[in-house]
């Protein structure tokens, strides 16, 4: 993963915001320096759930304790009950395979 400098702080990250201070970075530009620092713009930081640590709410899990911050979106959750509809649907049919099988022996 690329590492950027916080135009702000001037801390290293891997993230598009800075775990410091919340600032929304901007990618790395040829020669390794972050973008002009009037071009960032600063993200809420909200504290997490778990372990109350700062983070930016644009964050999807938080990066101290790895906690969840924001839910699937409505897609994705519609794929998962999809599959678990699948699945459960299949396993009558495996059931009665299983049992052909073992009435055979």
């Amino acid at each position: 993963m690329e590492t950027k400098t916080c135009p702000k702080c001037g801390k290293l990250s891997e993230f598009n915001v800075c775990q410091d201070c919340g600032v929304v970075i901007q990618p790395n530009s040829k020669d390794g320096k972050a973008a002009a620092a009037n071009a960032y713009q600063t993200a809420e930081l909200v504290e997490c759930g778990l372990c109350q640590g700062k983070i930016s709410s644009e964050a999807i899990s938080c990066p101290h304790c790895g906690h969840p911050i924001k839910t699937p979106a409505w897609g994705d959750l519609f794929v998962i009950v999809l599959k678990v509809l699948v699945i459960v649907a299949a396993l009558p049919i495996l059931a009665y395979l299983l049992m052909a099988l073992f009435s055979m022996i």
